[in-house]
């Protein structure tokens, strides 16, 4: 097996229609391809739909489990997936029809730990996700031929500049890679459990490449989704997460340690009010105050 596609599932009815249909679509009757499908305990119709599909097409594959949080369930997609290479897809995106095209041009030509495509922006209300509002440019973190860059060498350039790579999605990861280097989600996160992951990976990957083509049409401010909804222990994560980089590159990269502290500062500035009121978290912070006061001096 070729590629795993993991799609974590949750009270997507709506959306993982549409979503199957652009992976089915991509894939050009390509029989080396799997799609999990890992639905973490939804009660709308998502269930009877992805069985649906199960039935139709023998490259996909529907797993039920009790609410367990996304972490959990795409760790249990890296456990099951067959495929020498995994990627991640979210359930309410959409996949590039050329997307399977590239990256088999690119597997073929290299053995990279991990692969970074482009993707687009689209509002829910776009009938046309193919004319995105919003193209990313994660190219522009590659020498200007876009040649392979170990991973430490990338992180340095998104800590210098204003692009991010924060989501798991729009990358295809070499799945011995991740084995030999024991990354996984972070279960007990539920926030930057994404950023958390691409991070691991950069620190250990020595051959990052790039594909300029688009690989995800992203969906933009789908109410429900979990990038809409915040509470207190997501925070936390947000928190936790930035203070556990920041430690670790405060003594390999000035320019991550200043990142992360930042990025401390601006999580806690933005979210004061929901601090404020959890004594748990003000404590927490105020133990912490020298990551506070180390993204303030670095500003």
């Amino acid at each position: 097996m070729l590629l795993s596609i993991i799609i974590p599932v949750y009270q997507v009815e709506k959306y993982i229609d549409e979503c199957l249909k652009s992976v089915i679509k991509a894939l050009k009757g390509e029989d080396n391809i799997e799609v999990l499908l890992l639905d973490d305990g939804s009660k709308d119709g998502s269930a009877l739909i992805c069985k649906q599909f199960e039935q139709e097409y023998s490259f996909i594959r529907y797993f039920y489990s009790e609410n367990c949080g996304v972490s959990k369930t795409r760790n249990k997609g890296l456990l099951l997936a067959k495929g020498k290479y995994v990627t991640f897809l979210d359930a309410d995106d959409l996949l590039s029809i050329d997307f399977i095209d590239e990256i088999i041009k690119k597997i073929n030509i290299t053995n990279f730990d991990l692969c970074v495509f482009e993707y687009e922006d689209f509002c829910e209300d776009n009938k046309h996700p193919s004319s995105g509002i919003k193209r990313s440019e994660r190219y522009r973190l590659f020498n200007e031929n876009c040649k392979p860059i170990e991973g430490f060498a990338f992180l340095e350039r998104m800590f210098n500049s204003s692009i991010r790579v924060a989501s798991v999605w729009g990358t295809v990861y070499r799945k011995d890679f991740l084995i030999h280097n024991a990354i996984r989600f972070e279960e007990e996160m539920s926030s930057s459990e994404d950023f958390d992951f691409i991070i691991k990976c950069m620190v250990k990957a020595k051959n990052v490449e790039n594909d300029n083509s688009t690989s995800v049409f992203y969906r933009r401010e789908r109410i429900g989704s979990a990038t809409q909804t915040y509470n207190s222990h997501k925070l936390w994560c947000d928190l936790k997460m930035r203070e556990k980089w920041y430690n670790y590159f405060i003594t390999e990269s000035d320019a991550g340690s200043k990142f992360f502290a930042n990025e401390y500062v601006f999580f806690l500035t933005k979210y004061c009010h929901i601090v404020l009121s959890n004594e748990q978290l003000m404590k927490y912070v105020k133990e912490k105050i020298d990551v506070i006061n180390a993204g303030s001096s670095r500003t």
